[in-house]
């Protein structure tokens, strides 16, 4: 990606995208809605622009302007985890060791169903958050404007 198309999808993601710290999910502004589909190897994936991509790198791009230069690394291990603390970038030599290894197959499905549990928790989590930031925001506004019209013409302005 070049460097014009990486401002752009940043400019983007922050104008029309907000990101709760708390449970490191995206939300769409306009709609107060999640983004993100678990993927069957653990990951969240977005649809963004024309492509998909993993929202820990989407994320990466939110908080830092860049694309990551090497690894995201989940510092915890789990790969839905995506709060800005858990995300490091790192090169493969330090990534690869801490990954784990899942052979049994219904030790991984298993695990599948609990993270798309999680999953699930977390993007109601973002988008009431996402609700109640929205409602406050309305209220102060709220007060402005009340404030403003009780006070005499010549202390408006």
């Amino acid at each position: 990606m070049t460097p014009i198309q990486e401002m752009v999808w940043f400019y983007i993601l922050r104008d029309w995208y907000w990101l709760d710290p708390k449970t490191g999910v995206l939300v769409k502004k306009e709609t107060g809605k999640a983004l993100g589909l678990l993927n069957t190897d653990g990951y969240v994936k977005i649809r963004f622009e024309t492509k998909t991509v993993t929202a820990h790198r989407l994320i990466w791009l939110y908080l830092t302007g860049h694309w990551p230069k090497y690894t995201i690394d989940h510092r915890n291990g789990y790969s839905i985890d995506n709060r800005p603390h858990n995300l490091r970038d790192v090169p493969m030599r330090v990534h690869v060791p801490k990954a784990s290894k899942i052979a049994d197959k219904p030790c991984l499905r298993k695990k599948r169903r609990i993270y798309a549990l999680i999953w699930e928790g977390m993007k109601r989590e973002a988008e009431n958050n996402w609700q109640r930031k929205i409602k406050k925001k309305n209220s102060l506004e709220r007060d402005i404007c009340a404030t403003q019209e009780a006070l005499p013409l010549e202390f408006i302005g």
